[in-house]
């Protein structure tokens, strides 16, 4: 019979060689989502897909969507992608979705000369959105408030039809007053004082904003306007 001090030390020495053949949560929770994108490229390529949605997924290289011309939406939000050059050869896209990634250069936008659509936003390492504000054929974006640069750029974007701003704090909302294209308008930023020119905007249909922001009057102005209102609801916990 084995000592009791020999059988203790081999029972720990068998637990710490079983725990360390455990496979890592986080590595395992990578490989998987890597095997999620290579599969859904092979379908896209298989199908000739005009949408790669790779949302929440990665890839060991972003190269091998390269003469991937069939397609027309790529959705890349919650991915590895880190650097957007990597997908600046995908200039026929007309829709592009890069919000929550790793990304910190948005110059290679200026490639993707037919989007119409444009998620960007809560990007924690982008400290330039000139590219952003350079796209003058938008009718979709979804991009963080850089409180220094305003939202000024959107005088330079008639077509655009539909706006969801992200974070941050909106200076002046002057810029949307009589914007010609504007129908749906979502604010998940903090407002100025003066939010009077949210009744001014001539084809708004449809608002989001939280709930304590606007007062009572001016939203029952905006319902006179025929103005849908999306109130979202603040909870404190």
């Amino acid at each position: 019979m084995n000592p009791p001090i020999f059988t203790a030390l081999s029972a720990g020495f068998c637990a710490m060689f079983l725990s360390a053949c455990q496979p890592d949560p986080a590595n395992l929770a990578r490989e998987r989502a890597k095997e999620r994108g290579a599969q859904i490229v092979a379908d896209c390529v298989a199908t000739q897909c005009e949408t790669l949605d790779l949302d929440g997924t990665m890839l060991e290289d972003f190269s091998v969507i390269t003469g991937m011309s069939h397609v027309k939406i790529l959705m890349v939000s919650d991915t590895n992608l880190a650097d957007l050059a990597q997908v600046a050869h995908l200039s026929q896209l007309t829709e592009l979705h890069i919000a929550r990634t790793d990304i910190s250069d948005l110059s290679a936008l200026e490639y993707f000369e037919n989007l119409e659509v444009l998620h960007v936003s809560s990007m924690r390492y982008v400290t330039d959105y000139t590219p952003v504000y350079a796209m003058r054929g938008l009718r979709e974006l979804a991009v963080d408030v850089v409180t220094e640069d305003g939202i000024g750029y959107l005088q330079d974007m008639p077509g655009l039809q539909r706006l969801n701003l992200f974070n941050g704090s909106i200076p002046d909302l002057a810029p949307l007053a009589r914007h010609p294209g504007l129908t749906d308008l979502s604010i998940n930023a903090h407002l100025p004082e003066d939010t009077s020119a949210l009744l001014d905007i001539p084809n708004l249909q449809k608002l989001g904003v939280e709930s304590y922001i606007l007062d009572d009057e001016t939203l029952e102005k905006l319902e006179e306007q025929g103005v849908e209102l999306d109130l979202y609801a603040v909870i404190v916990c």
